[in-house]
């Protein structure tokens, strides 16, 4: 099956599943997990006896291969928060037969268990757990992965590749979002051994300010090419364009592109620190903060200073210039941002709503 074709699937069990949310094990299984492994194109076998040294054992279902199973399946019901000793049965079937992969399962989660450490022995922990109401294409693209194949076995080695490529992704996304937010002394102890230097104290946010400046110069040549293919000009507004009041904008809209300010103006926040920057310089430039304004003190931090220093004589995690004798601490989350960037429109009796986000 296509991938389109089983992602519209996928909704339909969704929808079911959601609709009921207290199913026994019996029609946890019928209504919700053999339906998912048929939509993958295997035949199931309920209560496989499987030999167990000493006797025999019924698998709640298995996808057999030259009558052997390759996959064995633990139900449970679906109301039931799967925990690791409910896996110590699967992994009973997994060794004394054939199997390549067990998974555990209440019909929305389905955890699934492989033998990367040792060969027919199941992994303690679940390679991949795939939600049935909480995925996103990602996970579908990869449990996708296990459909039948036309001689009746799946891509395993596909399925890995996948998992382990996503987990690499998001590990390293979170570690680049901590680069842009914080100070990395790890990233300033790297660059250190690259780089010939002789500056006294950590790299840390030297490093994290350069990281941050060469990421920034590239998304503006990006936004740049965006705007040369749209015919967008330099002066217009984003009226019509999804522009919503910063008082409304929050995390869950993503990263701000830009802003329109009352006057009608713009400017670009290709980074999320320029959301400060910007509301800072223009606000300046109409006269509404002035140098004798300075600090605006949020807390136990500055926001806007006249030196790169808070309260406390500790430096700003990362400095930002708006002009001479005007620094803005750049290193919050995207929600700290916003929430910084409308104190200080208040700061100065302005209303963050005639601030425009786009």
């Amino acid at each position: 099956m296509e991938f389109n074709q089983f992602s519209v699937e996928l909704d339909e069990l969704k929808s079911l599943a959601e609709e009921e949310t207290g199913r026994n094990e019996a029609d946890t299984r019928g209504d919700l997990v053999e339906p998912l492994i048929r939509v993958l194109g295997y035949r199931v076998k309920r209560e496989y006896e499987a030999d167990w040294g000493d006797g025999k054992k019924k698998v709640d279902l298995a996808i057999l291969k030259d009558e052997e199973p390759y996959v064995v399946v633990e139900c449970k019901s679906q109301s039931t928060d799967l925990r690791r000793d409910h896996a110590s049965q699967l992994n009973g079937y997994f060794t004394f037969t054939s199997a390549q992969v067990g998974i555990l399962t209440n019909g929305v989660k389905y955890e699934v268990y492989l033998d990367t450490n040792k060969e027919n022995v199941m992994d303690d922990r679940p390679f991949f757990t795939f939600d049935l109401i909480d995925s996103d294409e990602a996970d579908r693209r990869t449990i996708h992965r296990l459909a039948r194949k036309p001689d009746g076995s799946f891509d395993l080695q596909g399925f890995r590749r996948d998992v382990e490529t996503m987990g690499f992704k998001r590990e390293a996304k979170n570690i680049f979002e901590g680069w842009l937010n914080g100070p990395d002394d790890k990233l300033g102890a790297l660059l250190n051994e690259r780089l010939v230097v002789s500056l006294e104290g950590s790299l840390g946010g030297l490093a994290q300010e350069s990281f941050v400046e060469f990421v920034d110069s590239k998304l503006r040549d990006v936004l740049q090419d965006m705007d040369v293919d749209r015919g967008i000009g330099s002066d217009i507004t984003l009226e019509g364009t999804g522009e919503r009041p910063l008082s409304n904008w929050s995390p869950a809209d993503g990263q701000p592109v830009r802003i329109t300010f009352p006057d009608g103006t713009s400017a670009r926040t290709g980074f999320q620190y320029e959301i400060e920057v910007e509301i800072t310089r223009w606000l300046m430039q109409k006269g509404f903060l002035t140098h004798n304004s300075l600090p605006i003190r949020k807390g136990a931090r500055y926001l806007v200073s006249n030196t790169p220093e808070h309260p406390s004589g500790k430096a700003f995690a990362l400095s930002k210039k708006v002009e001479e004798g005007v620094f803005v601490e750049g290193a919050f989350p995207l929600k700290a941002h916003i929430e910084n960037a409308q104190y200080i429109i208040e700061y100065v009796g302005q209303d963050p709503a005639q601030f425009k986000f786009a």
